[in-house]
């Protein structure tokens, strides 16, 4: 598997959670109930800087997606991917069939695509851990 997080391992640690994010949590909970787990939060906040900064402090883990990590994290902190099991989950751009993007929408279109060509991106979900 390479270097990562089993789910078992996460779900005892004390967990800061992300209040906005319903379908990573919907995510998670079943991912526990499969597996006979229940994951302790011990916080919720809404911003991942929040939660990055309580990681940093000593509360607890985050469990926030790969794309809202910060390309540099800081001192004493590590970003690895939930692996057993791992857990991604669908990105994407919706349009409407025939209608061509107004140029700013292809802007974004081409930024993220070229983001996620550059970090050689496998969508999955992170946690940052002491």
């Amino acid at each position: 598997h390479g270097p990562g997080i089993s789910f078992a391992t996460l779900a005892a640690l004390p967990l800061i959670t992300l209040s906005g994010s319903v379908l990573l949590q919907r995510q998670l909970e079943e991912t526990a109930k499969a597996r006979g787990m229940q994951l302790r939060s011990q916080s919720e906040v809404r911003h991942v800087q929040t939660a990055i900064a309580m990681v940093q402090a000593g509360v607890g883990a985050a469990i926030v997606p790969r794309l809202a990590l910060p390309t540099v994290l800081g001192s004493g902190l590590l970003a690895l991917p939930i692996i057993d099991p791992v857990m991604m989950r669908r990105i994407g751009i919706l349009t409407r069939r025939g209608a061509a993007l107004r140029p700013t929408a292809a802007r974004l279109a081409r930024h993220v695509q070229g983001s996620l060509a550059r970090q050689s991106f496998t969508p999955s979900l992170d946690t940052v851990a002491l």
